[in-house]
């Protein structure tokens, strides 16, 4: 079983956030880089398992404030609905 693996590194704003997102898991031009495109990517468009690693992410709890929590309680819900999401804060 091949695993979608997203590794987020020095993320210093949301457009780093979902710049490397979309990278890494291949979703192209068409993402919209908000918070409902990220839930629908996470619970329907990335093969699932998805792991996601979030490097240095005390720094970026800092940079983003509020914004970073949303997006960690998102990517919490979208692993409680599908069962198939990890995800690593470092």
């Amino acid at each position: 079983m091949s695993v979608s693996r997203c590794e987020l590194v020095s993320v210093k704003s949301a457009a780093d956030f979902y710049n490397q997102f979309c990278q890494q898991l291949d979703l192209g031009d068409g993402f919209g880089h908000n918070l409902d495109a990220l839930y629908d990517a996470l619970t329907g468009l990335v093969e699932p398992p998805i792991e996601i690693v979030w490097h240095d992410s005390r720094d970026a709890r800092k940079r983003l404030g509020k914004w970073f929590d949303d997006v960690v309680s998102l990517i919490k819900e979208a692993a409680a609905e599908t069962g198939d999401i990890e995800l690593e804060l470092k």
